[in-house]
């Protein structure tokens, strides 16, 4: 079929192209009625004159309702790309978080070391914790700074937390799944709008 594999540009360029042929054939009918008109009042018309106007308005009749369909179309386009922009989007979003759960497993190997180590159990939360830049100890003045737990620091200028990479992982993630609902609700909504429409037309 034509249209199965057409972009929604492709379609809007042929659009394009019949809006213009309809144009042209409206032109040719005018033309064709003045000229069967001054043959009619002169008395030499003939059924093929007439038979040239009929063909015309056929035609713009056929071009008429293709406009309708490439309309039709081109919407039907638009909402397959707009479905495949979402589906891509759930796609890198699962495989950012595949990565993140791998990277995510690696560190808590890393993790398991560094609490026996330490005799302290640490979770993936500590990765949340890197502080970077200027703090202040606003607890205890005789421990040193880097030993400060965030409770007992805040930040001086420029003084904020890391964000690690796993975190970035996830929320790049979710930026893209809250893109894809986005554009999928937006596609629900025109959908029922459409069924309303045409439940008023048909009754």
């Amino acid at each position: 079929m034509f249209f199965r594999n057409k972009s929604s540009e492709q379609i809007k360029e042929r659009l394009a192209q019949v809006a213009g042929e309809l144009e042209q054939t409206k032109s040719a009918i005018r033309a064709a009625g003045i000229r069967v008109a001054q043959a009619v009042a002169e008395g030499t018309a003939t059924d093929s004159d007439f038979g040239v106007i009929a063909s015309l308005k056929a035609k713009e009749a056929a071009t008429q309702n293709a406009l309708t369909v490439l309309q039709a179309e081109k919407s039907h386009a638009e909402r397959r790309e707009r479905l495949a922009v979402a589906s891509d989007r759930r796609r890198e979003a699962e495989r950012l978080r595949s990565e993140a759960a791998d990277l995510e497993s690696k560190t808590l190997k890393v993790l398991e070391k560094l609490s026996a180590l330490q005799e302290v159990t640490f979770d993936l939360s500590i990765i949340g914790a890197q502080r970077d830049g200027l703090w202040l100890n606003v607890w205890n003045g005789s421990i040193p700074e880097r030993l400060l737990s965030p409770s007992e620091a805040r930040p001086d200028i420029g003084g904020h937390f890391v964000t690690p990479k796993s975190r970035r992982l996830i929320d790049e993630a979710l930026k893209l799944e809250d893109d894809a609902l986005r554009i999928e609700l937006a596609d629900q909504s025109s959908g029922d709008e459409r069924n309303n429409e045409a439940d008023l037309v048909h009754g």
